[in-house]
């Protein structure tokens, strides 16, 4: 369902709405808008995760 690096190859992804059904999500792909890129990652990361105080 996305794009992201599995520790093995089989492995579980760690991004649970792999496992959910099209009907659950709502959506069947997303589009990237942005190179993911310092220092756009860090922004994305403190916005998405909450890593900085108030963000």
């Amino acid at each position: 369902m996305c794009s992201q690096t599995l520790a093995v190859p089989g492995a579980k992804c760690w991004n649970k709405i792999c496992d959910w059904s099209v009907d659950t999500r709502f959506f069947t792909r997303v589009d990237a808008l942005a190179l993911y890129a310092t220092p756009l990652e860090q922004t994305i990361k403190e916005y998405k995760y909450g890593l900085k105080d108030g963000s």
